[in-house]
């Protein structure tokens, strides 16, 4: 009687589990990536924020009056290379002339 050997190889269902499931966890971090990117810009939105706001007190206390335009911080210290822009939007951001802040989103922005 001759005997069947099995090959040393995989089988078919073998491979086809093996994508499935390296389709599965690629779906899984092309996913995270895709949603840090899009969380990371906010955030660092919100920190741009903070900053200019900071910058908008001290140039108010440094001169008696409230900044009209972004451009009369852009020469600070804290801004050596310019005021960042909105970096969700790429737009500059805007000083509110009634609160005296940059506030929600740059404008042309989320």
């Amino acid at each position: 009687m001759h005997r069947y050997q099995a090959s040393p190889g995989f089988s078919l269902l073998e491979l086809l589990a093996v994508v499935v499931i390296l389709g599965i966890l690629a779906s899984v971090v092309i996913g995270r990536i895709i949603t840090t990117g899009a969380t990371s810009r906010e955030n660092a939105c919100a920190q741009n924020k903070a900053e200019i706001n900071a910058a908008l007190e001290r140039y108010q206390f440094d001169n008696g009056v409230w900044a009209t335009d972004i451009a009369d911080i852009a020469a600070s210290p804290e801004f050596p290379e310019g005021v960042p822009n909105c970096p969700v939007s790429d737009a500059p951001y805007a000083i509110d002339a009634v609160t005296h802040r940059v506030s929600g989103h740059a404008p042309g922005s989320h």
